[in-house]
């Protein structure tokens, strides 16, 4: 079995992925979805709003990935990014399913933005 490898010998993909999901995805839908827009949703009128809500303080979580710092692009992307993480949790009631998606779109990133 060979292992997946990309440049400067990370370490390979299916490693990043288990990486990514256990460090950084899980723990955040937890907050984010499980714990934030849940209770928004149970104090807001809107779904939707609660979602929205969920999603910019996702965002404004991230303004401290730079530099520069605070880093309002990678917040804003964040933010839309939230929006699917927030309709992937909210169409299966599951933090896994939003962890899911978040881990795939964080190992994209590393994979070819980094």
């Amino acid at each position: 079995m060979t292992e997946l490898s990309f440049c400067g010998g990370q370490p390979g993909v299916p490693l990043m992925l288990v990486m990514i999901y256990c460090f950084n995805a899980l723990p955040e839908e937890i907050l984010f979805r499980g714990l934030i827009q849940g209770l928004l949703e149970k104090n807001l009128a809107s779904r939707i709003a609660a979602l929205i809500v969920a999603s910019i303080i996702f965002g404004l979580s991230h303004l401290n990935n730079g530099p520069p710092v605070p880093n309002y692009r990678y917040a804003l992307m964040a933010s839309i990014a939230g929006i699917f993480y927030g309709f992937a949790w909210k169409s299966r009631r599951n933090v896994l399913t939003s962890a899911l998606t978040h881990m795939f779109v964080n190992t994209g990133w590393n994979l070819f933005f980094r």
